[in-house]
């Protein structure tokens, strides 16, 4: 069961990680990506410090539980879907599929 949203950018960041995820277990490779994203633009920037020890730690999993985490409801699923690197980027086409989908189910938020 999806968390409960309490603005539409909530909803918007669910969507994408659940896409996301559903590509991860789909393409173990984009956990590469991940990490190639986080060591070039997270880890270098001090602010995200406590983001790419986590996401070191994430990393080291195969892609399946990893994609578990990132749909987790909690605080750890909500901090990795704040904090997650790059594994691919969702097109415009895709995210209106996303949102059609969700409208269509009776989803808001």
């Amino acid at each position: 069961m999806p968390p409960a949203f309490h603005d539409r950018h909530a909803r918007l960041v669910w969507l994408r990680t659940r896409e996301i995820a559903r590509r991860l277990r789909a393409d173990s490779a984009l956990v590469e990506a991940g990490r190639t994203h986080l060591e070039r633009f997270a880890a270098p920037d001090p602010l995200q410090a406590r983001a790419a020890v986590a996401w070191r730690a994430v990393l080291a999993l195969s892609a399946t539980p990893i994609a578990d985490l990132l749909v987790e409801d909690g605080p750890r699923g909500e901090f990795l879907r704040d904090t997650r690197p790059i594994f691919a980027a969702l097109d415009g086409p895709t995210m209106a599929r996303l949102l059609e989908g969700k409208e269509r189910q009776g989803c808001a938020g």
